[in-house]
């Protein structure tokens, strides 16, 4: 370690800098508020639109169960293209976070015509682009079959940026991934998903927040079969309580 590095080593150290109780409470909303609550919202909407679209669940349902019982996991990640369509069609068509987060131009430019100064914020507009019909066929329209190629493989379209893009784009966005693929995949894996009759009738604009979220809605979840043969022995405790009911509702996963 060079002197100067090992002098301002110790002078931070003598000046006993702690965080303050305000800045570790805008951490753990930075945490909980980009990594949590954009995920829920996203599995949210997931089921809604399942329960919406009873051939696409059913579609999905037919590629989960080509794999074998109790052997279910992120190692089938790259084999399940349709259930990565249809997350990444939820993403598309229902942006959590319509606006992305601010960047800064570093120096004047233009674009299209207009002059972007120096310093100049810029916030994206993930919405427009993933609802613009100059980049999607049929945007309103809720299709996975747009994320797969012509032999049926995930493609991800340039313009499909939902953890943001660039320097900034979410650094979380792996975990999300993986938690987004198992839970739906055992979801629709192991029950058959409608809504209530309740709310069999209503809206998909959603509700806006810090997150867009859903109306609230209730979901009927009928297992296909006891769930504990569908997971790994150590899941096993996780499902229990879910495993021993015929008729689950739910408005909040």
């Amino acid at each position: 370690m060079r002197r100067e590095d090992s002098d301002i080593a110790e002078e931070r150290l003598s000046t006993d800098i702690y965080y303050t109780q305000e800045q570790l409470l805008h951490l753990l909303a930075d945490l909980f508020g980009a990594g949590l609550d954009t995920t829920l919202a996203t599995m949210r909407w997931f089921l809604l639109y399942m329960c919406k679209y009873q051939e696409v669940q059913e579609q999905l349902r037919a590629e989960l169960l080509k794999i074998p019982d109790c052997d279910f996991d992120l190692e089938h990640l790259e084999q399940c293209h349709f259930l990565r369509a249809c997350i990444s069609e939820t993403q598309r068509i229902r942006s959590v976070v319509p606006l992305g987060i601010p960047h800064g131009a570093v120096e004047d430019f233009t674009i299209q015509g207009c002059l972007i100064p120096k310093n100049c914020m810029i916030i994206p507009l993930q919405w427009a682009v993933h609802m613009s019909r100059l980049k999607w066929i049929e945007p309103e329209l809720y299709w996975p079959g747009r994320f797969l190629d012509d032999n049926d493989q995930y493609c991800q379209p340039a313009d499909f940026i939902p953890f943001q893009t660039g320097k900034r784009m979410c650094p979380g966005e792996e975990l999300a991934r993986m938690m987004l693929f198992l839970y739906a995949g055992y979801i629709i894996r192991g029950f058959y998903i409608r809504l209530s009759q309740e709310h069999e009738i209503m809206s998909l604009r959603g509700e806006n927040g810090i997150t867009l979220v859903p109306q609230y809605y209730e979901i009927v979840a009928t297992p296909m079969r006891n769930m504990k043969d569908l997971v790994k022995d150590d899941d096993v405790g996780m499902y229990k309580a879910v495993a021993v009911k015929k008729d689950i509702k739910s408005n909040t996963i």
